[in-house]
């Protein structure tokens, strides 16, 4: 069977949009990794953190709901945060852009 290429799930001005809207700059790394994985499921998707909690994630995010949610968490007053999964219960993962937890992941449920 033929080999499809797929379409981008992001592009840069998409990128602009969430950082404009969020106050942040994306590093390239976590831009790299977005593109590659949204809108997807993997099979690596169980996590274990530093307290031994086990997460499972179960999709990573398309670009409207980042969005959506950046502008939702700044709307709210609930700070720099770029979410970039969720897990079955509707809980998101999130990257920390605010300065005083900078780069620190959280694992939370919005309403």
């Amino acid at each position: 069977m033929r080999k499809l290429t797929l379409n981008d799930r992001f592009l840069p001005h998409q990128y602009s949009r969430i950082e404009n809207e969020a106050g942040i700059k994306i590093p390239d790394n976590i831009k790299d990794f977005i593109s590659e994985y949204a809108d997807l499921s993997v099979k690596e998707n169980k996590y274990i953190n530093s307290d031994g909690k086990l997460f499972e994630i179960s999709q990573f995010r398309t670009y409207k709901m980042m969005y959506d949610f950046v502008k939702e968490f700044k709307e709210q007053g609930l700070g720099k945060k770029l979410p970039f999964a969720i897990d079955n219960g509707g809980w998101v993962f999130c990257i920390s852009f605010d300065d005083e937890s900078i780069d620190k992941y959280y694992y939370t449920k919005w309403k």
